[in-house]
C-alpha cells in the first residue's frame, strides 16, 4: 500500500501490516488486530522472505532492539515525515540479510548511544545488499546507519543533525570483493563527529576491490571536532580507509558541498595502502575549510585524480592545498578539465598550492590542466620551500606538467615563489604551457610561473 523504490517489488507471500504503536515483549507470531512492530519483526524472523508495512505514527521502542535474520526483508513506512521509529539510548534495528534488505519511507530519530548504532545491517553472504530509500535519519548518537560486509545504496534520503560520538552518520565496512556504497539524490546536513572519521560517511574497506559513488547529492555544514587526539585521519564529510592494499574507486558527480569544516580534508580524506582513484564531475565545492591540509580533498597514496567541469570557490586550508592536497604514487596522474578554481587559500604553507598541491613520490607522474580557470587563489604566508598561488606540483624525477588553454589571473604567493604555478619536475622532467593566459599574478620570484628544476621548459602561444 505504500511507495517503494522505483522498479522494486515487495515480497507478497509473507506480508505483515502493523496496526499499533505499542511496544511489548513478544513470544509468538499471532498476526491480526493489535500487530505491533515488534511482533511483525518476530513473525518475519520465522520465514525467509517477508514485507512489513508500517502506518504513520511514532513508534517508541522500550523492550529491546528489533532483530531479524532473513533471506530478503522489506520494511516500508507510510510516509517518512510521519512514520517515526525511535529508541532513545539504544539500537533500533539489527538485521542480517542473506540477500537483500529494503528500508523505505521511515524516520529513524533520537536513537543510539556511544555503544549502540541506531541501525545495524550485517550481510551474511557476499551477495547481500541493502537499499535505503526516502529515509530520514536525524538526531541520533553514534553511527546512525552501520552497514557491514554489504552492497549499500542510499537513495533520496536525508541524514541530518546527527552528533555522532564515534564515527560517521553512515559507517560502511566492506570485506568482500566488489563491495560498494552508493549515494544518490540525498542530503547530508549538520552532522558532526570527533575528527577520527567523516561526519557524514565513514568507509573502511578490507575488500580486494571496492567503490564509493555519490550522485546528485548535497553535503552542507558537516563538521569534525578535535577532541584532543588530533585529526590525522579525519575527513570533515567523508573518510575512506583502505586497509587491504587493494583498489578503491571514488566517483562524485552532480553534487554540492558547502560550508563543511573541521580537521583535515574539507570534504574527503583517503588513507590508502593500495591504489585508488577519484573522479569528480559536474560538481561544486564552496566555503569548505580545514584546520590542517586539503581544503576539499586530502588524498594519500592516490593513483589517479580526475576533476571535470566542476567549480571550487572560497575553500581554505590551514595547511597546504586550499582545494587539493594529494600524494601520488607509482607514476600517478592528475587531470583537470573545464573547471574553475576561485578565491581558495592556504594559510599554513609547507610547500604551497593555494588551490592545488600535488606530490609525486616515485619516478614519473603527470599533472595536466586544460580549459580551466584559476583566479584569486593565494598563499597567505611565506613557504619555507615551494609556493604556487594556484598550483604547486612536486615530482621525484621525470615529472610532466602540462597546462593548455587555461587562464591564471590575480593569484598570489606572498613571500614565496610562483604567483600562479610552482613546479619541480626533477631530472628528465618537462613543463609545458600552451595557449594560456597569465595576468596580474604575484610572488617574490616568478610572478606567473616558477620552475625550480626541469630538464625542459616549453612555453608557446601564451
Amino acid at each position: 500500500p505504500y511507495a517503494l523504490p522505483p522498479g522494486f517489488e515487495a515480497e507478497r507471500a509473507n506480508v505483515y501490516v502493523v496496526t499499533t504503536t505499542a511496544d511489548a515483549a513478544v513470544a509468538a507470531c499471532t498476526p491480526g488486530d493489535g500487530l505491533s512492530l515488534r511482533e511483525a519483526f518476530f513473525c518475519a524472523d520465522q520465514v525467509t522472505r517477508a514485507t512489513i508495512y508500517i502506518p504513520s505514527g511514532t513508534y517508541t521502542l522500550t523492550a529491546g532492539t528489533l532483530i531479524t535474520s532473513n533471506e530478503t526483508l522489506t520494511i516500508v513506512g507510510e510516509d517518512a515525515a510521519t512514520t517515526i521509529i525511535r529508541y532513545p539510548g539504544e539500537r533500533v534495528f539489527s538485521i542480517t540479510p542473506a540477500l537483500g534488505l529494503t528500508l523505505a519511507n521511515l524516520t529513524i530519530r533520537d536513537s543510539g548511544s556511544l555503544l549502540y548504532e541506531a541501525v545495524v545491517v550485517a550481510g551474511s553472504s557476499p551477495e547481500a545488499s541493502v537499499i535505503v530509500y526516502n529515509l530520514m535519519v536525524t538526531e541520533n548518537l553514534a553511527r546512525s546507519l552501520f552497514f557491514y560486509a554489504i552492497h549499500a545504496s542510499v537513495i533520496q534520503s536525508t541524514v541530518s543533525d546527527n552528533p555522532s560520538e564515534n564515527s560517521g552518520a553512515i559507517t560502511w565496512t566492506g570485506n568482500a570483493a566488489g563491495a560498494s556504497l552508493s549515494v544518490s539524490g540525498s542530503v547530508f546536513d549538520g552532522n558532526s563527529t570527533p575528527c577520527n572519521s567523516g561526519a557524514a560517511i565513514s568507509m573502511l574497506t578490507t575488500a580486494a576491490y571496492s567503490t564509493l559513488t555519490i550522485n546528485d547529492s548535497v553535503f552542507s555544514d558537516n563538521t569534525t571536532v578535535d577532541t584532543g587526539l588530533g585529526c590525522a585521519g579525519s575527513g570533515n564529510v567523508i573518510s575512506v580507509n583502505n586497509l587491504s592494499g587493494a583498489e578503491v574507486e571514488i566517483a562524485i558527480s552532480g553534487s554540492e558541498f558547502t560550508g563543511n569544516s573541521g580537521g583535515r580534508g574539507g570534504v574527503l580524506i583517503t588513507n590508502f595502502l593500495g591504489p585508488s582513484s577519484l573522479v569528480v564531475e559536474d560538481s561544486s565545492f564552496s566555503g569548505n575549510s580545514t584546520d590542517e591540509g586539503g581544503g576539499v580533498f586530502e588524498l594519500m597514496s592516490a593513483r589517479s585524480v580526475t576533476l571535470l567541469n566542476s567549480t571550487f570557490s572560497g575553500n581554505s586550508a590551514a595547511g597546504d592545498g586550499g582545494v587539493l592536497l594529494a600524494t601520488m604514487d607509482d607514476g600517478g596522474t592528475i587531470f583537470i578539465d573545464g573547471s574553475t578554481f576561485a578565491n581558495n587559500t592556504t594559510s599554513g604553507c609547507v610547500a604551497g598550492g593555494g588551490a592545488l598541491r600535488a606530490d609525486f613520490t616515485s619516478a614519473g607522474g603527470t599533472l595536466t590542466v586544460t580549459d580551466s580557470v584559476f583566479t584569486g587563489n593565494s598563499i597567505l604566508v611565506s613557504c619555507p620551500s615551494g609556493g604556487g598561488g594556484a598550483i604547486s606540483a612536486n615530482y621525484a624525477t621525470q615529472g610532466q606538467l602540462s597546462v593548455q588553454n587555461s587562464q591564471f589571473t590575480d593569484n598570489s604567493a606572498a613571500g614565496s615563489d610562483g604567483g600562479a604555478i610552482y613546479t619541480y619536475t626533477g631530472t628528465g622532467g618537462t613543463s609545458v604551457v600552451e595557449n594560456s593566459t597569465f595576468r596580474n599574478n604575484s610572488a617574490d620570484r616568478g610572478g606567473g610561473l616558477y620552475d625550480a628544476y626541469s630538464t625542459v621548459v616549453q612555453i608557446g602561444e601564451s
